[in-house]
C-alpha cells in the first residue's frame, strides 16, 4: 500500500510538472518579458524550440 500511493505520488508530481507550464503557454499568461526571462535563462537550442529568444537581425 505504501509502494502504491508513492507511485500515485510521483506521477501526480510528474503530470503536474507537464501541464502546469502548457496550461500557463496555451492561456498566454507568459508575455514577452518573461520569455526573454526563460530564454536567458534556458540553454539557446532549447529556447529556440520553444521560440522564447525573439531572432536577431542577422541570424
Amino acid at each position: 500500500m505504501v509502494l502504491g500511493s508513492q507511485v500515485n505520488l510521483v506521477l501526480a508530481l510528474a503530470l503536474g510538472l507537464a501541464v502546469y507550464p502548457l496550461g500557463l503557454w496555451l492561456l498566454h499568461v507568459i508575455g514577452d518579458d518573461e520569455r526573454q526571462i526563460l530564454g536567458a535563462l534556458l540553454p539557446r537550442e532549447i529556447a529556440n524550440r520553444f521560440a522564447l529568444l525573439k531572432p536577431e537581425i542577422g541570424d
